[in-house]
């Protein structure tokens, strides 16, 4: 059999081929390492921002719920007034069928997230007896009304229709009363918003403090590593935001 030389010019350039094809791996590798991690991270932040919108949509409920079950203090008073394009619009889309066209009058009482109003068919005379078909119409939510409900009732008083109410079951506490259950838009989006950025202002805070914490303390922010004033830890490559300096006082 014929020997085969090889030079060892041959075996250098073979070693160099190896080594970045070995490297070429090893970045391919780390990048694919990093397009997990962010999508994973991406994925953590949905699943936490989900959280906190559920969280906050819960919130909204159960405070104009709670706004809802609260009584009006006694002596309230209210204001009349002639009912404007938004009222009319609202009682020709809810109003049952036989209920005139449109109010004669409101009157509304607003307090602190809770909202009556009267809207009535013709103006109530002296003995207050001559009101005709009229609808309660309730809407409760803070700092936006967020849920509603109505009551119509027609001038003989032989018809009285509930829209989205629904009663506190028996054996509960506060057993009979209702709540209203029909959201109202925009407020509840609005709502729901504002009290998912109080929960994950809540769930933050306390990484954002200790993150603080160590940082003026001289320690990585990540994983509580004495740094002094280097911009990157030495134990675990974090960066280190600003320009740290060691502080006194022991633990994290």
């Amino acid at each position: 059999m014929p020997e085969v030389c090889v030079s060892p010019g041959g075996r250098h350039e073979s070693g160099v081929h190896g080594v970045r094809r070995g490297r070429r791996k090893a970045e391919s590798r780390n990048a694919e390492s990093r397009n997990l991690v962010k999508r994973c991270v991406m994925l953590i932040l949905l699943l936490l921002v989900g959280a906190a919108l559920v969280g906050g949509a819960i919130v909204n409920v159960a405070v104009a719920w709670g706004l809802n079950l609260v009584a009006y203090s006694v002596g309230q008073t209210g204001h009349t007034y002639s009912p404007d394009e938004d009222d009319v619009k609202w009682w020709r889309t809810h109003a049952p069928p036989g209920f005139p066209a449109q109010p004669a009058g409101v009157y509304e009482i607003r307090f602190f997230g809770r909202q009556r109003m009267l809207m009535y068919e013709r103006e109530a005379d002296a003995s207050n007896t001559t009101l005709g078909s009229n609808v309660g119409r309730f809407r409760y939510g803070w700092p936006f009304s967020s849920m509603e409900s109505a009551l119509w009732i027609d001038r003989n008083m032989s018809l009285v229709i509930e829209q989205n109410r629904s009663y506190v079951p028996p054996g509960w506490p506060l057993a009979g009363r209702w709540v209203s259950v029909a959201p109202i838009w925009p407020g509840f989006a609005i709502n729901t918003v504002f009290y998912a950025a109080i929960l994950w202002g809540l769930f933050a805070a306390p990484f954002a403090l200790r993150r603080r914490r160590r940082i003026k303390r001289g320690l990585c922010p990540k994983c509580a590593y004495p740094v002094g004033t280097n911009d990157v830890c030495t134990e675990c490559g974090a960066a280190i935001v600003g320009n740290p300096r060691p502080g006194r006082g022991d633990g994290v």
